[in-house]
């Protein structure tokens, strides 16, 4: 019997039986056969636990297993550990996946020797149905990158400037941040698991320390992945608690990847600057947020006084972070930061 060359990780937590359905069916449509799909139910009310269950009986290519709840990262992480493919690739419950995205990922690494990553791009799509034409593959060519270029790739990724990485081969299509849209060594996966105490931010800090660990890398010049979009996202919504989680996540980033953050200072700090604006932006600016206006600002102002944040008060650091956001920080200082962000909503600033 042929061995698996690739797990298919699916962490499920309630979603409906619908989307997912067409989740799992362009996973087991797929032009290459080798795979198995891994389902791990983190935890999901008994009727779609059930319901799940009757999935996996379809096909014989489906392992699922039920846990309790302890969030997506504990999910992949358990994923990981039970998967028996020699490459590894995350897919979210609710989205899709290319049919020609596993055959050109085994390509690749068929093609290319001690490849360890081959990623591509991701399309935002708000139905399924946006996503049929890209039944025929956008396929374009390949990047190959070394050891060597691993801080150009972090770079890449925490800024997501790379000219390379957006608006693939004029589809719209872009490489994400996150965990999807790639193929993963087994062997390293396992070794770089995603960090289970952090509530925002864990798949960009996963994938930083994940490059570290890489010998050879290939972007592949195409759309594999369609991410269905809602209207509330998990990087809009309201936490009540953003500045902790994000926080927390910045500490990650700067301790596990500090030679980088030190020697590529200007994308550091344009993420950093950009996560504290999100924070007075979906938390602070928020209807369900019951602060006061002065409130408000003196808890901005808080903020600016602690690490990592009174970082961005730094002069050297204002100047490469931006206009709008030096702007912003700037105001912020001065008790108004909230009402500078209102304005904001309401024009284009020059960046």
């Amino acid at each position: 019997m042929e061995e698996i060359k690739i797990s298919v990780i699916i962490p499920i937590f309630n979603t409906p039986i619908d989307k997912f359905e067409v989740c799992l069916q362009s996973v087991l449509t797929q032009s290459y056969p080798n795979f198995e799909v891994v389902i791990v139910d983190d935890g999901s009310q008994e009727e779609f636990a059930k319901a799940y269950d009757d999935l996996q009986k379809t096909d014989g290519r489906i392992r699922l297993f039920h846990k309790k709840n302890e969030g997506v990262s504990v999910a992949r992480n358990f994923g990981v550990e039970k998967s028996e493919g020699e490459y590894v690739m995350f897919v979210d419950s609710d989205d899709i996946l290319s049919g020609y995205a596993l055959q050109e990922g085994i390509k690749i690494l068929e093609q290319e020797t001690n490849v360890d990553f081959v990623f591509a791009g991701i399309k935002h799509i708000k139905s399924y149905d946006e996503f049929s034409s890209f039944s025929e593959t956008t396929f374009s060519g390949t990047i190959l990158y070394s050891a060597e270029d691993i801080d150009l790739l972090k770079d890449a990724f925490l800024s997501q400037k790379n000219a390379d990485f957006n608006n693939i081969n004029g589809t719209g299509g872009f490489v994400n941040r996150g965990p999807i849209a790639r193929i993963i060594r087994r062997s390293i996966a396992r070794e770089v698991l995603f960090d289970k105490s952090l509530a925002i931010g864990e798949d960009v800090e996963w994938n930083l320390r994940l490059l570290s660990k890489c010998s050879r890398m290939v972007f592949v010049k195409s759309v594999w992945y369609g991410y269905l979009v809602y209207n509330t996202s998990s990087l809009h919504k309201y936490y009540g608690n953003r500045e902790e989680r994000l926080r927390l996540y910045q500490q990650k980033l700067y301790e596990n990847n500090k030679e980088f953050c030190l020697s590529h200072a200007s994308a550091y700090y344009k993420n950093l600057s950009i996560n504290f604006y999100t924070i007075l932006q979906y938390d602070l600016l928020s209807e369900q947020c019951k602060l006061s206006l002065s409130e408000k600002n003196k808890l901005v102002k808080k903020y600016l006084s602690i690490e990592p944040w009174k970082k961005l008060t730094e002069k050297a650091v204002l100047n490469v972070i931006g206009k709008r956001y030096k702007l912003l920080i700037l105001l912020s200082q001065k008790g108004l930061g909230i009402s500078f962000l209102r304005l904001w909503r309401m024009i284009k600033l020059p960046g």
